[in-house]
């Protein structure tokens, strides 16, 4: 939550963050949702989905505020993790 907040008050610093390290960190996280579900673990599904939405998304929605990440590459990652999520929570 911190680099979050940071990036969101020092939009300056962003130049230094790699969007695709965090959209590898976000993918990491969402491949433990299904599992967490499978499992019916409420802590690992609120750590995975906390990671893949918050700091996931939430960080690639502050490199696009930024001006680092392009609205293509945004949407896409968006769509694609939507899609993924529904998928994800139909077939649980």
């Amino acid at each position: 939550v911190a680099q979050l907040w940071h990036n969101v008050t020092h939009p300056e610093s962003l130049a230094g963050l790699d969007p695709g390290t965090n959209v590898l960190a976000m993918a990491g996280n969402g491949l433990m949702v299904p599992r967490a579900l499978h499992t019916r673990d409420a802590v690992w599904l609120t750590g995975s989905a906390w990671g893949t939405v918050v700091m996931g998304w939430g960080m690639l929605l502050s490199l696009f505020r930024g001006g680092v990440l392009g609205p293509r590459a945004f949407a896409a990652v968006t769509a694609g993790l939507a899609i993924y999520l529904a998928a994800v929570a139909w077939a649980e």
